[in-house]
Parts: C-alpha cells; sequence; structure tokens
C-alpha cells in the first residue's frame, strides 16, 4: 500500500469532487464506482511497481518477498485492468484512454525527475500531484457524460 498520507487525499478529493460537479444518476454511478476501482487499483500498483523495478528504496531482500511483490502487482493490475475493460466495454468511456495516457506521461515524468536527484524533488512531487488530481476529470466525464472544458477545468 502507498505510504504517502497525502497522495490519497490527492488522488480521493478530486475523485469525488469531480463525481460531484458532474451530478451522477443512474448507471453513471456505477461506472463511477468502476472509476474508483480503477484508480484505486493503479495508484496501489505504483508502489509494488516501484520495489520490483528497483527503483524505489522499499526493496525485496528475499525470494519470498520478490514473489509477495509480484502477486500484488497482478492483484492490482487484474483488478483495475477488469474495472477499466468493463467501463470501456459497458460505459463506452473511451476518452478515459486520453486521461490515463496523461496520467501516466506525468508519472513518468515524476520518475524521471526523482531518479535527477534531491534538487528535482519538489518538482517530482508536482508532478506527481498533478497525475493524480486528474481522477478529477476522469469522475467529471463518467458523471455527467462529457469530456469537455469543464472536465479539463476540474481536473487541472
Amino acid at each position: 500500500m502507498p505510504r504517502e498520507h497525502g497522495a490519497w487525499g490527492i488522488l480521493l478529493i478530486p475523485l469525488v469532487t469531480g463525481a460531484w460537479i458532474g451530478q451522477p444518476n443512474g448507471d453513471r454511478i456505477v461506472s463511477l464506482l468502476l472509476f474508483a476501482t480503477a484508480a484505486l487499483g493503479l495508484f496501489c500498483l505504483r508502489t509494488p511497481l516501484e520495489s520490483w523495478l528497483k527503483v524505489s528504496p522499499l526493496r525485496a531482500r528475499n525470494a519470498t518477498e520478490r514473489r509477495a511483490i509480484l502477486y500484488s502487482i497482478c492483484f492490482y493490475v487484474a483488478v483495475s485492468g477488469l474495472a477499466l475493460a468493463i467501463l470501456f466495454w459497458r460505459a463506452r468511456a473511451y476518452g478515459l484512454l486520453l486521461l490515463g495516457a496523461a496520467g501516466a506521461t506525468a508519472f513518468l515524468a515524476q520518475a524521471i525527475l526523482k531518479n535527477l536527484g534531491r534538487h528535482t524533488r519538489l518538482n517530482a512531487q508536482l508532478t506527481g500531484s498533478l497525475a493524480l488530481t486528474s481522477t478529477a476529470a476522469g469522475a467529471y466525464y463518467l458523471a455527467s457524460g462529457k469530456l469537455d472544458r469543464t472536465a479539463l477545468i476540474v481536473g487541472g
């Protein structure tokens, strides 16, 4: 599980805010729950994935720990993948691909900035925050059915 307490808030508060502004009803609430499941799964995936790739201070020390990390990676990928697959199939929420690409780019930029050293730490944290707050745009999109200027303002 991610250790950063503030990151949980930076993920969840925009998600709830975007959903609230989008005023969901009916089937859209199910889509929002699936989106929240996918977002939480992907958020939880980051810590074991960083450990597996050895880019985190937390590293597996033996085969048992490496196996546990691999199992958690598989679990989080399966949960997130299933939730997203249902969203794409059932809700035709293809706009999430655009938002996901933006979030993935931000997390990649964050990883690069982290590897550059301590002098880029603040920029890395700000970049990661940008990726986490993109859940607001995704939640608004699923709640309202529109990926428009309001979604970008809410998520940005």
